[in-house]
């Protein structure tokens, strides 16, 4: 099934490295663990009223190509892929009910995205926070990174930060 789907392709090799760490067989669209980045994310939107900005977190991979990839789509796509997959093959009844992933865009009342990004970290642990500002684009239904001499007005980002003792300790 990884031959012939995209979505599904990119989510095996992430199976892969998760084992792996690296990986090189089997053309991997992405090389190793390296390629998938965490981030916090201000979102520069705009609607009748104007612009207004919204928080979200990214889990992105970025591919051998250059493209990057939202994991939660991927999953998503390889959900339903083999969900139809199992109920044409009548081993599942119905479709199973997802959850629903958060649209790319973010209406100026949609209560999702207005509580504060939580972050915890652990003494002695590796940590990093990762923060953007994008845009989102309307015309594409994308979300993407500011093009130079864009104006960006957000003036501060709703993140909680914690770091606390590690739980094996």
């Amino acid at each position: 099934m990884s031959d012939s789907n995209s979505h599904y392709k990119i989510v095996c090799d992430l199976a892969n490295a998760i084992k792996h760490r690296q990986i090189t067989k089997n053309n991997p669209s992405f090389s190793s663990l390296d390629d998938v980045k965490e981030s916090v994310a201000t979102v520069r939107y705009v609607d009748i009223l104007g612009k207004y900005y919204r928080t979200r977190k990214l889990l992105e991979i970025t591919l051998l190509d250059n493209s990057v990839h939202d994991i939660g789509e991927l999953l998503h796509k390889s959900i339903l892929l083999w969900s139809n997959q199992l109920i044409s093959l009548r081993l599942i009844p119905a479709m199973p009910k997802l959850p629903e992933l958060l649209p790319k865009f973010a209406k100026r009342n949609d209560d999702r995205f207005k509580e504060n990004i939580h972050m915890l970290g652990y003494v002695d642990e590796y940590f990093e926070a990762r923060f953007r500002a994008l845009i989102y684009r309307k015309s594409t239904n994308t979300i993407t990174e500011i093009a130079s001499g864009e104006k960006f007005g957000a003036s501060k980002i709703p993140v909680t930060m914690k770091i606390d003792h590690s739980p094996f300790e």
